[in-house]
């Protein structure tokens, strides 16, 4: 499977744009992204997460290790678009049928980074968790979350697929 990314440097915080394709329909898919108990499963982060299933909802990430970062449900469309802040940041995931009529459906996540040094580890982690979407989606055992999801192999992918952009 490929994951496209792309990086909008032309709004005023810069966007990161993943798509990818998954094998299962999208009612399926839209339950994993949405669901907060198989979000902290695929996520890969030490973390839980709490939404409230409803636009102006709350959104509510807590860390492992203690803390959590609160956001806000900007868009619950079930099954085809959820977005919320976190901290400063925006992510909007929208779930869609296949446009050539194959299996399954495409996913597209879009995330603003308030601080550009980050892209290629947002890049990197966020790349890591579609994969360990797939995983999930197709019920393997996951391994346990990491510390830092950001991949250094993938984080250094990112820093040259993205013309060195995180400086």
């Amino acid at each position: 499977m490929t994951i496209t990314v792309c990086v909008d440097l032309t709004a005023a915080t810069p966007v990161l744009r993943w798509e990818r394709h998954y094998e299962q329909p999208v009612e399926r898919v839209w339950a994993a992204l949405s669901d907060p108990e198989q979000m902290d499963v695929w996520w890969g982060l030490p973390l839980s997460v709490a939404l409230e299933p409803e636009q102006g909802g709350s959104a509510t990430f807590h860390w492992n290790g203690g803390g959590a970062d609160q956001g806000v449900v900007l868009a619950y469309d079930e099954p085809r678009h959820l977005g919320f802040s976190w901290d400063t940041d925006l992510q909007h995931w929208r779930v869609r049928p296949t446009d050539d009529g194959t299996a399954g459906c495409v996913v597209r996540l879009t995330r603003s980074e308030h601080d550009p040094s980050h892209l290629a580890n947002q890049a990197a982690a966020w790349h890591n968790a579609l994969e360990r979407l797939d995983q999930h989606l197709r019920g393997e055992e996951l391994p346990p979350a990491l510390p830092d999801p950001a991949v250094p192999e993938l984080v250094a992918h990112y820093r040259e697929t993205l013309g060195l952009l995180d400086r």
